[in-house]
């Protein structure tokens, strides 16, 4: 499991706990294991959170329709008003941690896209000194 995966689950869980937000994780739906495990790891993660301080962290896991280097363009499907009206959804994070390729520098990363245009505010995570985020 990434490091800032980990980052991530602590990020959410922690406001999860502190404002009693419910979580949705959103799987990219890859070919092989390796999103899946994961996304199990963040589960876990949050179950162990959860069960340790004693408060009540709800949670669901959505499968994406888009693979990992699509599935930015379905958040939109997730900050839609109708949505959330239905779902509360107010905030999106993300990881922004990454090697970035070629297109990237030209086009602009992923991230920065669901930044553009999200309806919600979006939280970048970023914990590894090693590697940066194109949208700082």
């Amino acid at each position: 499991m990434l490091e800032e995966e980990v980052y991530k689950a602590e990020i959410c869980t922690y406001l999860a706990r502190k404002t009693g937000a419910h979580l949705i994780l959103l799987r990219a739906n890859d070919y092989g294991s390796k999103a899946k495990q994961n996304t199990q790891r963040i589960i876990t993660h949050i179950q162990t959170i959860s069960e340790r301080t004693g408060d009540n962290i709800t949670y669901e896991e959505r499968i994406a329709k888009g693979d990992s280097f699509h599935i930015h363009k379905e958040l939109h499907t997730y900050t839609s008003l109708p949505f959330r009206e239905r779902t509360g959804v107010g905030l999106i994070i993300l990881t922004a941690s990454r090697e970035y390729g070629l297109d990237d520098w030209l086009f602009g990363p992923p991230e920065q896209y669901v930044i553009r245009h999200s309806p919600v505010p979006v939280m970048l995570v970023n914990p590894r000194a090693d590697l940066f985020s194109l949208c700082d």
